[in-house]
C-alpha cells in the first residue's frame, strides 16, 4: 500500500509531498492522482509538473519533496538621494568671447543661497507582489530606506519632509558623507592660478597671499594671513591683512567697514569706516 500526503507550509510558500509504501512493492502514484490531491488542498499556483512526473516514474519513497512553490514577491528599489548641485564639478578657466582663455577666472565656488534646494530623498519603492501556492497575493517588499542626516546650515522643507534646503547662505561642503553649508570659504594657500579668482557669498579666510592679477570678492569678512600684491580685494565687511599690501599701484582694496593691514606701499585702499595700519 502507498501512503501519500501533501502538507502546505504555514506561509503557503510551498506544498511538500511525502510518500511511503510497502517494502519492495514501490509506489503506484500517477500524475492525475497527485494533481487531484493538490487541488483538494487548494494548491493552484507554482505546481512543478516535472517533479510530479519524476516521482511517479521512480516508484520510490520520498519525503518533503516540493511539488508547488510560490511566486516570490520582489524587493523594491532602495531609497536614494537626488542632488540639486554638483560638488564634483571642477572649476575651469573661463573662455572669453574672442576665444581666448582667462586662467584667472575658474568660476564661482560651489555655494548656496538661503532656502535653495540642496537634495531630495527619493523614497524606496514597493516591489512586485508574489503569489502563494493557493493563489493568494503576497505583498511586495519595500526597498531599503535611508535616514536624512542634517548637516550644519541645512534644514528639512516645512511642506516636504523628503526635501532639504540651505538654512543660510554659504559654501556647500561634504564631510563624512553629510552635506553642510559653511559661512566661510577657506583657501589653504595662496590665491593664484591654482585657485583662480575667489567670489563668495559669505566670508573668506586665505592662509597665504593674494598674488598679482587676482581678485577676491566676498559679502562678509576677508582675512588674509600673507601679503596682497597688485590684486583686487573687495569685501562688504572688514578686511584684515596680516602682512602688507605692496606693488606697482595696480591693485585695489575696498571694504564696506574697516581695513586692517601691516603696511602699505604704493597702493590704493578704500574703506567706509577706518583704515588701520599696524
Amino acid at each position: 500500500n502507498t501512503n501519500f500526503d501533501i502538507n502546505i507550509t504555514d506561509n503557503k510558500f510551498k506544498a511538500l509531498a511525502n510518500c511511503t509504501h510497502a517494502q519492495d512493492n514501490g509506489n503506484n502514484l500517477n500524475a492525475e492522482e497527485v494533481l487531484s490531491v493538490l487541488k483538494s488542498k487548494g494548491v493552484n499556483t507554482g505546481i512543478r509538473h516535472d517533479v510530479i512526473k519524476t516521482i511517479c516514474e521512480n516508484k520510490k519513497s520520498f519525503k518533503n519533496i516540493v511539488l508547488a512553490e510560490a511566486v516570490p514577491p520582489q524587493v523594491g528599489e532602495k531609497a536614494r538621494i537626488e542632488s540639486y548641485f554638483d560638488i564634483n564639478r571642477h572649476r575651469k578657466a573661463h573662455k572669453r568671447d574672442d576665444g581666448s582663455v582667462d586662467f584667472h577666472d575658474l568660476g564661482e565656488v560651489c555655494s548656496a543661497k538661503k532656502g535653495q534646494k540642496l537634495y531630495r530623498k527619493i523614497p524606496p519603492t514597493i516591489g512586485e507582489p508574489g503569489i502563494d501556492v493557493c493563489g493568494n497575493t503576497i505583498p511586495g517588499i519595500p526597498g531599503k530606506d535611508l535616514n536624512i542626516v542634517l548637516g550644519s546650515g541645512t534644514e528639512i522643507d516645512k511642506n516636504d519632509h523628503n526635501l532639504v534646503r540651505a538654512s543660510y547662505d554659504g559654501e556647500i561642503m561634504i564631510k563624512k558623507g553629510i552635506i553642510h553649508i559653511s559661512r566661510v570659504h577657506k583657501v589653504n594657500g595662496d590665491v593664484d592660478f591654482s585657485t583662480g579668482n575667489i567670489k563668495f557669498n559669505g566670508s573668506v579666510k586665505i592662509r597665504g597671499s593674494v598674488k598679482a592679477g587676482f581678485k577676491v570678492e566676498a559679502t562678509g569678512n576677508i582675512e588674509i594671513t600673507g601679503n596682497v600684491e597688485d590684486s583686487v580685494v573687495i569685501g562688504d565687511n572688514d578686511i584684515v591683512i596680516s602682512g602688507g599690501y605692496m606693488g606697482n599701484g595696480k591693485g585695489l582694496i575696498c571694504a564696506g567697514r574697516d581695513v586692517h593691514v601691516k603696511f602699505v606701499e604704493n597702493q590704493v585702499i578704500k574703506a567706509k569706516r577706518d583704515i588701520i595700519i599696524h
